[in-house]
């Protein structure tokens, strides 16, 4: 769930797309995820792929409607359990991260930064008893910029459907 969150954040930066309105993410075999994106017309706006190394690091590579590559992320967790990723664009520079924590009652707090280290937003993500997830969207002020709402199938796919505010 957290990377589908960064997989968002960092599409919508690196490819200029404005809104996703739903995401459906696949798992194959290896248990690599594959995420299709789409806007409010149904049309497909873009793809992540997740894979997951020896070592439960994890690599998403971005991809735009026509296959072009965009971008990717690196996540690495501490010690801790914290989520550390490392956004870049399909030239290799540094553009973002993203730190994400888990508290007492296990609610997901994510914070984005840019190149510059600066707080561009956050992302906080609870789950109710039927494992549903919400997800709560704010700027770098504090101000919510919207949601997403989470279902998984019985076949652990996930489907998402954001709401933005413009």
């Amino acid at each position: 769930m957290k990377r589908i969150l960064f997989s968002i954040v960092v599409l919508v930066v690196m490819s200029g797309v404005l809104f996703a309105q739903t995401a459906k993410t696949a798992t194959d075999y290896w248990g690599n995820k594959t995420t299709t994106y789409k806007n409010q017309k149904g049309q497909s706006i873009g793809t992540t792929k997740t894979t997951t190394d020896h070592w439960d690091n994890q690599t998403t590579t971005f991809k735009n409607s026509k296959g072009q590559s965009t971008g990717r992320a690196k996540t690495t967790t501490d010690h801790w359990g914290n989520e550390h990723t490392a956004y870049k664009n399909s030239k290799g520079q540094n553009i973002g991260s993203a730190k994400t924590t888990i508290d007492h009652w296990g609610a997901e707090h994510t914070t984005y930064k840019n190149s510059k280290g600066q707080n561009i937003g956050s992302a906080k993500t609870t789950m109710d008893h039927w494992g549903n997830k919400t997800t709560v969207f704010k700027n770098s002020k504090g101000q919510n910029t919207g949601s997403a709402k989470t279902t998984t199938d019985h076949w652990g796919n996930e489907t998402k459907k954001f709401t933005f505010k413009r």
